[in-house]
C-alpha cells in the first residue's frame, strides 16, 4: 500500500488559481503518515497525530483527484513545495 500510494502522490501536480505552472507535492510525503509509525514532515508543517485526521487527509486528496470537494483535514497548503521556498 505504501509503495502504491507513494507512486500515486509523486504523480499528482496541481496549481492555485492565478498560477501559470503546475507544481508537485512536497518530496517529503507527510500525507503517508497514516501508514507510518514515526512520519517525517517538512519544516513548518503542523504535525497531525490523530489517526482519523491522517486518514481523512488521504481520502480528501483522492477526492480532489476526481474533482470532489474535500471534507476537512486536507492541509493542502503544507503539501506544496512552493510553501517552503524563501
Amino acid at each position: 500500500d505504501l509503495v502504491i500510494l507513494t507512486e500515486l502522490f509523486e504523480r499528482i501536480s496541481l496549481k492555485k488559481e492565478g498560477m501559470t505552472d503546475y507544481e508537485k507535492l512536497h518530496p517529503i510525503l507527510s500525507v503517508l503518515s497514516y501508514l507510518l509509525k514515526a512520519p517525517l514532515v517538512p519544516p513548518g508543517t503542523p504535525i497531525v497525530n490523530a489517526l482519523f485526521a491522517q486518514r481523512m487527509c488521504l481520502v480528501n486528496i483522492m477526492r480532489a483527484c476526481v474533482g470532489l470537494s474535500p471534507d476537512n483535514s486536507m492541509l493542502l497548503e503544507h503539501k506544496l513545495t512552493a510553501a517552503f521556498r524563501s
